[in-house]
């Protein structure tokens, strides 16, 4: 740009971009494997290492905003464990954590990356699935809901049978916020429940 001059930027560099300074971080070094480690701290949850509950809505919020600006599609899957007590009671709750640990693993490499994959609360996962629409959801839907019931899981010799219940929901002009998306797809998740688990619904 005329009256410009290219600046080489180094590492330890601090630039202010509005009113936010960002700091340039040796990928390798030590400052950065502690600003990472905080981000994990705070963003993921500690026992499955997908996103915790605060980072899926701030994903939610961050896409809501996204779509009411864009116009773009919008879908969420609520995902439960179908019959998890059961799991704990009759293999244990270190099983159970085995179980959650290796949905949650299943879930993250089903998506694509711009995808948020969080721990919803206890045996509840959720998905928020950019610029998809409802039809879209429903096949993303049931590729995991087979992808999760082909899953081989051992724990002592013992093979766990294992399958997900699914609600699936599109964001709607008509909606006010987060909680209304939340809402439906909890909604569409007891449709799936009712009808006998192992099955994707949906809500609108």
């Amino acid at each position: 740009m005329p009256g410009h001059e290219d600046v080489l930027l180094r590492i330890g560099d601090l630039i202010a971009v509005g009113g936010v300074i960002f700091k340039l971080l040796d990928a390798t070094g030590p400052e950065f494997d502690y600003h990472d480690q905080v981000f994990r701290t705070m963003a993921l949850d500690g026992l499955t290492q997908v996103r915790n509950r605060r980072s899926l809505q701030d994903a939610l919020e961050t896409e809501i905003a996204r779509s009411r600006r864009h116009g773009h599609a919008l879908s969420l899957l609520l995902i439960d464990i179908d019959h998890f007590k059961e799991v704990n009671d009759q293999h244990g709750h270190l099983c159970g954590d085995l179980v959650l640990r290796r949905i949650a693993a299943l879930l993250a490499r089903q998506g694509r990356r711009e995808n948020c994959t969080a721990r919803f609360g206890g045996d509840e996962f959720a998905i928020v699935l950019a610029e998809t629409r409802l039809g879209g959801a429903l096949v993303f839907g049931e590729r995991v809901r087979g992808a999760v019931e082909c899953e081989e899981i051992e724990a002592g010799g013992v093979r766990i049978e294992v399958t997900v219940s699914v609600g699936a929901a599109e964001w709607a002009l008509t909606m006010q916020q987060s909680e209304d998306l939340i809402a439906v797809a909890d909604a569409a998740l007891y449709q799936a429940k009712d009808a006998g688990r192992n099955r994707v619904a949906s809500g609108r």
